[in-house]
């Protein structure tokens, strides 16, 4: 029979080939895109602010419907820019999520009547919000006139226009060694922290627990994570951090005049190098249409101002935040920082209507 001390090392074997494996198990899914969102999806069916709080107290009676379709663009299904494409749609995810319908580039060539050459620079975060990366094989001027629809959250105007947009400020080069090590380098060390947690904090296995204690610690002290730091509770809402800064942000003159400055310039760009017409559509968070359910600070208008400015300069600006004003139902989910299908709807109609 074994003895007593060989028993133990035989049990601490176990159990340190057990953690290894778990530990390796849990690099691999941080590194692996597809493998992460499995692992945590199940915490985003009742939002992505559901999903960040993690309070019982937030959570909806049924599941938000999410669609089949979120994220889905023309370079994901191995297309790349055709001569003949007319309507290109780059944007972000309220452009890309799908909310039982379908996405807002989608449901915009429907009502065109025509395809639409779409990118999300969610997605495909190497293009940095930049146009110029769809037209990198382009070499001739097309025959007729381009349209662009650039559609940008409120919230990442400043960060993403600080600087001018240019041909050489993206960052693709497939066939370049320093493409590919960037690209390495982002898969293996870029935000390696915060997949971990993550993984740590909504996982299928480690969901519950958190959501356990949160909901204790929001019961008690009416505390929830830096993630989502104003909330209502009548009506049951929760806005997003970055969302709630970008609100409190004060834009001067100077600032407003900078960003309009280059975004006239990105559209003056795109016309003379590429025969393309730029129509930028910013789309107002959901801070911006519900802030006095949590703070008495008023909006500076950030929105109505830059497309005053932009419309000066002769920029097409499409301007949905006096549209979703007049509308007294609920255009974003309580639980999550998108639009919803009536929000989405408001946003295609107008749209469509200053395409047409």
């Amino acid at each position: 029979m074994p003895s007593s001390t060989t028993r133990r090392e035989a049990i601490a074997k176990t159990v340190l080939f057990t953690l290894g494996a778990l530990a390796t198990v849990l690099f691999l899914t941080t590194k692996n895109s597809t493998a992460l969102a499995w692992a945590t999806s199940s915490s985003l069916r009742y939002g992505d602010l559901c999903r960040l709080a993690q309070v019982k107290f937030f959570q909806p009676a049924e599941p938000l419907p999410m669609g089949p379709l979120s994220y889905v663009d023309s370079i994901e299904q191995a297309q790349t820019l055709k001569d003949d494409d007319h309507w290109i749609f780059i944007g972000d995810s309220f452009g890309f999520i799908d909310w039982s319908e379908t996405p807002f580039h989608t449901q915009i060539a429907r009502e065109l009547g025509a395809p639409m050459f779409n990118v999300c620079t969610t997605h495909r975060l190497q293009f940095r919000y930049n146009p110029f990366a769809v037209f990198k094989d382009q070499t001739a001027m097309p025959e007729t006139e381009r349209v662009l629809v650039y559609q940008i959250a409120e919230r990442l105007i400043d960060g993403v226009f600080a600087k001018p947009l240019s041909p050489a400020s993206w960052s693709d080069n497939d066939g370049m060694l320093f493409g590919r090590l960037r690209k390495i380098n982002y898969a293996l060390l870029k935000d390696t922290e915060e997949r971990h947690v993550t993984v740590l904090k909504h996982s299928f296995i480690t969901a519950p627990i958190v959501e356990l204690w949160n909901s204790a610690v929001f019961a008690c002290f009416g505390r929830l994570p830096v993630e989502t730091p104003v909330y209502s509770v009548d009506p049951p809402f929760l806005f997003y951090r970055p969302e709630v800064e970008a609100f409190e942000r004060r834009h001067d003159e100077q600032q407003i005049e900078q960003l309009v400055r280059n975004i006239a310039q990105l559209s003056q760009e795109l016309r003379a190098k590429y025969r393309c017409k730029l129509v930028f559509v910013p789309v107002p968070t959901k801070m911006t249409l519900y802030a006095e359910l949590v703070t008495k600070q008023p909006y500076d208008e950030f929105l109505p101002r830059l497309c005053a400015a932009l419309r000066a300069r002769e920029v097409d600006t499409v301007e949905l935040l006096p549209v979703f004003r007049r509308e007294s139902e609920l255009l974003y989910w309580p639980t999550d920082s998108h639009w919803n299908n009536r929000g989405l709807r408001l946003a295609v109609d107008e749209t469509v209507r200053h395409l047409r």
